[in-house]
């Protein structure tokens, strides 16, 4: 069984973190909606996801699991994560046949196989910096970043978008809608995507895994703050 392991920090600093603005910049870049933590600078697409990474990253932690660093709000909820540390219960690795390479959930060993399949049959390249993705319309997309094509204007704000699926999540900004609901906590989001993420914290999935040590994490942007320590 795993027992918490107590910081020196106070627990009081919570309402700090997670609750004012100060700790969040929503115009890093001017001109578009980059949240950006100001404790270590990293920048997230929503504001879900930099209080998410506050939380694991910034918030001090009472109860944590000692191989993965995972923080729960209760002993309770910590002795029962640390079954899947057990060898009794611990899922097996997954190991591509091709390259050898071991992943702890299956959804990491997946994107990873992806890897592997021939991409110039399988993808659309674009002309102007090389880049490839899965259809022709994730590439009329992308080549708008090159032209600068916003043709998706709000009609509330008048701010312009390249793509109506990033507009739709915008108007919700202005209309209050949050759609994806937790069926765990009960917390509402925006878009699909951040309901994900946010789902990996009360699973403890972390499908982003660091080639270097055995450290995983809940997104790949986590990743990427993460692997600078090793550079």
């Amino acid at each position: 069984m795993l027992h918490s392991k107590p910081t020196n920090e106070e627990t009081g600093d919570k309402d700090n973190l997670l609750g004012s603005k100060a700790n969040v910049d929503p115009h890093l870049v001017k001109g578009t909606d980059i949240f950006q933590c100001q404790t270590c600078g990293v920048a997230f697409l929503t504001e879900e996801e930099v209080v998410g990474h506050v939380q694991v990253v910034h918030f001090p932690c009472k109860y944590c699991a000692k191989v993965c660093e995972k923080r729960f709000p209760l002993q309770k909820k910590l002795d029962a994560h640390a079954r899947i540390h057990d060898p009794e219960h611990r899922q097996e690795r997954v190991t591509c046949e091709i390259c050898g390479r071991s992943y702890q959930f299956k959804t990491t060993y997946m994107r990873h196989m992806r890897t592997h399949i021939d991409s110039e049959s399988q993808t659309f390249m674009c002309d102007v910096c090389g880049k490839r993705v899965m259809s022709r319309v994730s590439l009329r997309h992308h080549r708008r970043l090159h032209t600068g094509e916003r043709p998706f204007v709000c009609d509330t704000c008048g701010k312009p978008f390249n793509s109506s699926g990033i507009l739709r999540v915008h108007k919700r900004s202005h209309t209050g809608e949050k759609p994806y609901s937790c069926e765990n906590c009960g917390k509402s989001f925006t878009q699909r995507s951040t309901l994900v993420v946010h789902m990996r914290y009360h699973t403890g999935e972390r499908p982003y895994e660091c080639h270097l040590c055995t450290k995983s994490f809940v997104t790949k942007t986590l990743l990427g703050a993460h692997l600078k320590i090793h550079s």
